[in-house]
């Protein structure tokens, strides 16, 4: 029904989603040269 309002909001749940995994990622993986 509400697809244009429902749309948004599934944009900022990925975005969230995928910049808390990239962050827990980042952090359980120490990277070298990220000391």
């Amino acid at each position: 029904m509400m697809n244009v309002r429902i749309t948004p909001r599934y944009i900022l749940l990925a975005t969230a989603l995928f910049l808390g995994n990239a962050l827990a990622t980042a952090e359980i993986t120490p990277k070298p040269g990220n000391t």
